[in-house]
């Protein structure tokens, strides 16, 4: 016995993800499970994760839980919340401007031509400094979380980087903790402008962009006197996403990411 899928594919910056409507809670569970028979590359849908659409907790127009390729659940995902925000804009669930929550809270969020602006939670620890493995020894780096913990190296050629050998090392350190962090390698380009490329737990490789490791990469660049907001943040994939916020006495708050999003394609899955 089988039962279909509907699933649409959908692109924010290059994060790529399969989101389902999930309100009358019609999945199989659990849905980890789910997240790994779909997201393969070259052998199923491919994705850098899957994203559900449920239904409201409370007053808000709906809420979202992600998971990342290898069915790990992951708080929040960044661009996964822009794209959710265009699904359910493109689906009537919600109108341009709506609200959402994830299990990193309460988001607001904007539709935009061609994307979509979403609000992200202050960090709840850092940014602070901490000594990460490197090949030529031990790197200086900034850790903060953000819904998801990252570590941020500064880097004058990212581009030169082996970002999986470097990436993977610092990500398994054990004084990260047994979930271990993302890692964002970035370059100061100017003032207002970052580059950055991304190894992310949960995929286990680079992805061309991270939507919260680039509001994270502004909060390090902010934090160490490099730049100040609102920051570009050029990503892997060649795409631009933009973080908005204030950082004072109070530390970063009122931060928002915003780039493109957009729908890839319609499909459906057999689950066998």
């Amino acid at each position: 016995m089988s039962s279909t899928i509907h699933f649409t594919k959908m692109s924010g910056a290059g994060n790529d993800f399969i989101v389902i409507d999930n309100r009358s809670r019609y999945l199989p569970e659990p849905m980890g499970d789910l997240a790994q028979a779909m997201c393969p590359r070259k052998t199923a849908v491919g994705a850098d994760g899957l994203i559900t659409v449920e239904a409201p907790l409370g007053p808000e127009d709906f809420s979202m839980r992600y998971y990342n390729s290898d069915g790990s659940e992951a708080d929040l995902c960044g661009n996964g919340a822009r794209c959710v925000a265009v699904f359910a804009w493109s689906r009537g669930i919600a109108g341009n401007e709506m609200r959402f929550s994830s299990q990193a809270g309460l988001h607001t969020a904007t539709v935009i031509q061609g994307g979509a602006k979403v609000d992200m939670p202050d960090p709840t620890d850092g940014p602070r400094e901490l000594q990460v493995p490197f090949a030529d020894g031990w790197r200086r780096a900034i850790y903060v979380i953000l819904g998801v913990p990252h570590v941020i190296v500064f880097d004058d050629d990212p581009d030169a980087l082996d970002l999986p050998l470097h990436g993977r090392r610092i990500r398994n350190d054990l004084s990260l903790g047994p979930e271990g962090a993302n890692v964002d390698f970035v370059k100061v380009m100017s003032e207002s402008r970052l580059k950055m490329r991304t190894y992310e737990r949960g995929v286990e490789a680079e992805t061309l962009a991270c939507g919260t490791g680039a509001v994270a990469s502004a909060i390090a660049a902010c934090a160490e006197g490099f730049s100040s907001m609102p920051i570009e943040i050029q990503t892997a994939g060649g795409d631009v996403l933009r973080v908005h916020g204030e950082h004072g006495g109070a530390g970063f708050t009122r931060l928002e990411l915003e780039g493109p999003a957009g729908i890839v394609y319609e499909g459906q899955w057999t689950v066998p």
